[in-house]
């Protein structure tokens, strides 16, 4: 993947975090830095803590934000690790995309996240992919050698015959509402809700936010066939592949997931969240956290250095 010429990544000084309200009064300094990356797409969005341990990037879901992992970023895990929370091109504070047909498509995504790594120098690390960045996280797995290990929330893999959609995704909609250009207040609401990240102000503001061609031009892609077989990237892995859902997922037909053939799927099993949504690393934060540490642990232990990549048969 040819790059543009790039911004200069400076340091991550202390002095510029920023202060919020704390407990009790006063302010304390955020656990995170907010900056901007010029890349050949656009200019994106980021937020990473100062953690010196593996590097994990995180892929928000359709017409979210980085804001979403703030549970994650915040704590242990986020000081312990280098955490990467990216805007994906028309949502958050990133930029809408100037080449949509292509920045907004499954491939353009991976592309954006493959090359955010390199920008930061990254040449070893994990993806933690939600909803619609779990999708991105399997493209990104075939041209991004750096993946140790890939975590997917909500994200059903997708065969390359798009009729797999209908067997993946629970009736409701979710589908129709996230592949819609223009939403009103109502659908905005409907789509609050089936998402579960209802009494998240600002994840409420991001699908206000989010350019409406992001949702049309990916659902468009992805019925038209323009992404990779998911089956068979999760069937060819080498690199851990750990899957964690919410026991009451409103989109996701865990059936389904079960059902698949996977390559490398962690502790052999996918983990159910119980009383959690479709985003339980937001609604179930302790929980959810205690399997990411544990999945970062074991890729730092096993540090998989030899063995990277897919194996795609040949």
């Amino acid at each position: 993947m040819a790059l543009a010429a790039l911004s200069p990544v400076p340091a991550r000084p202390a002095e510029t975090l920023r202060p919020v309200e704390v407990a009790g009064g006063g302010t304390a300094p955020t656990p995170w830095v907010d900056r901007v990356l010029t890349t050949s797409q656009g200019r994106v969005s980021i937020r990473e803590t100062s953690g010196d341990g593996l590097p994990v990037l995180l892929l928000h879901g359709n017409s979210s934000c980085k804001e979403a992992f703030r549970a994650q970023m915040g704590g242990a895990l986020g000081a312990r690790h280098r955490m990467v929370a990216i805007d994906f091109l028309g949502h958050g504070a990133s930029e809408d995309a100037a080449e949509p047909d292509h920045s907004y498509t499954l491939l353009g995504y991976a592309d954006l996240v493959v090359e955010v790594a390199e920008t930061l120098g990254l040449d070893r690390y994990a993806l933690l992919g939600w909803s619609l960045g779990g999708h991105v996280a399997l493209e990104a797995c075939a041209s991004a050698p750096g993946i140790v290990g890939v975590l997917t929330v909500g994200a059903p893999p997708i065969g390359s015959d798009p009729s797999t959609m209908a067997d993946a995704f629970r009736r409701g909609p979710f589908l129709q509402l996230g592949a819609q250009a223009e939403l009103s207040e109502a659908e905005v609401a409907a789509l609050v809700a089936v998402m579960g990240v209802d009494g998240h102000g600002d994840l409420v503001d991001a699908i206000r936010r989010a350019d409406g061609r992001a949702r049309s031009r990916v659902m468009a892609d992805a019925l038209a066939g323009g992404a990779s077989d998911e089956r068979a990237v999760v069937e060819a892995m080498r690199v851990p592949l750990a899957v964690i859902d919410g026991a009451d997922d409103a989109i996701v037909d865990g059936h389904y997931v079960d059902a698949l053939s996977y390559g490398s799927l962690w502790e052999g099993r996918r983990h159910v969240i119980p009383r959690a949504g479709h985003a339980p690393f937001l609604t179930a934060p302790d929980l959810f956290n205690a399997l990411l540490g544990r999945f970062l642990h074991d890729l730092d232990r096993k540090n998989p250095v030899s063995s990277l990549g897919l194996s795609l048969g040949g």
